[in-house]
């Protein structure tokens, strides 16, 4: 599979357990997860490179999901991407 057909899901949450569970639970469906604990890093990976899918926790410490969500959609690399 080349790096053009990768199924790339981002995902974020604050609580380790919830991330490590999407990332077991999304594999066998051959998507490929990396999962974030802080917006910082998500939005840096996303400028490097944007995912098929982003999966984003609502409610986080310092960034709400509706927060990142915006800032997201003001980046080129997440246009026309799903949250």
């Amino acid at each position: 599979m080349s790096a053009s057909q990768v199924k790339l899901i981002y995902a974020i949450d604050d609580d380790g357990l919830v991330r490590v569970f999407l990332e077991h639970a999304l594999a066998p469906g051959g998507y490929v997860v990396e999962a974030f604990s802080n917006a910082p890093s998500l939005i840096a990976a996303a400028q490097k490179r944007a995912p098929t899918l982003f999966v984003i926790d609502i409610r986080m410490p310092d960034t709400s999901g509706e927060e990142l969500v915006s800032t997201l959609r003001l980046s080129q690399t997440a246009k026309r991407r799903r949250f």
